[in-house]
């Protein structure tokens, strides 16, 4: 490793600014603050020192790795195609630039209670960045889930992956009842689940326990579906969203479970 490529906390300052300025001009694009030919030099320039002060950390040993998009005018069509609220596209932004921001801060705030060599630094940003929160895996939800919901979660259009989760919990449970398309909502998940339904779930050892899948099925699709099904909620958190399709991963998986309810 030569001396030349050993970076220095100051570098790690001017990315981290530099990152934030990015973010704000991205932002100001995509929410009709600017226009794209008024600061897409101011763009490239700050491209062009993002990328050589990466290529200088890793050059150093680090494992720094940021995902941009090539020009202002890329961006500006790509937002305008595939994420059609405000709140969409600074989700979008937020999630591709504040896990590394966040990391370079912390960094810096160590270092200012300690001193430490070049060295020191690229292995404490290595650890912060092993540490971070691993990127949201859709391969480990539902099969159904990554088929119906996916392109929307890619896109941040989270209301429609949300509503069309719930859908599927819906059609899924619908079907495994055996109950008429007329059938929807918490009316569905009573006739299906309650004291008097048609299915249980045989985990469930205990007429309480059976009511508590009962009002799960009721809670995810009165709190969860049945406002998306009358109004914009305009979900902007990327991490949130995630977590309720993991939930409805899990609804999906207990309607596979259910059988028919055994009367006395």
């Amino acid at each position: 490793m030569s001396s030349q490529a050993l970076i220095s906390i100051d570098d790690l300052r001017s990315l981290r600014s530099n990152l934030e300025r990015l973010w704000r001009i991205l932002i100001s694009v995509a929410t009709g603050g600017e226009y794209v030919r008024d600061v897409e030099q101011d763009y490239a320039e700050l491209r062009r020192e993002i990328d050589r002060l990466v290529a200088k950390l890793n050059a150093s040993g680090a494992r720094f790795n940021i995902e941009l998009f090539l020009t202002l005018s890329e961006w500006h069509v790509y937002s305008r195609k595939h994420l059609k609220s405000y709140a969409s596209r600074r989700a979008f932004i937020a999630d591709k630039l504040s896990g590394p921001i966040h990391v370079l801060e912390r960094v810096v705030q160590e270092f200012d209670n300690m001193a430490l060599t070049p060295l020191q630094i690229v292995s404490l940003l290595n650890q912060h960045l092993g540490n971070s929160r691993a990127q949201l895996d859709f391969a480990d939800l539902h099969p159904k889930i990554i088929q119906r919901c996916k392109i929307h979660f890619d896109n941040a259009q989270y209301d429609d992956a949300l509503l069309s989760a719930m859908k599927l919990v819906e059609t899924e449970l619908r079907a495994a009842s055996g109950l008429a398309a007329d059938d929807v909502g918490v009316h569905l998940a009573s006739k299906a689940l309650g004291k008097d339904g048609v299915l249980a779930l045989p985990a469930a050892k205990t007429v309480s326990e059976q009511e508590a899948v009962h009002q799960l099925f009721r809670g995810a699709l009165g709190f969860f579906k049945n406002p998306l099904s009358h109004r914009f909620i305009d979900e902007g958190d990327r991490n949130y969203t995630f977590m309720i399709l993991g939930f409805a991963s899990v609804l999906l998986i207990l309607i596979g479970q259910l059988k028919p309810q055994l009367k006395p």
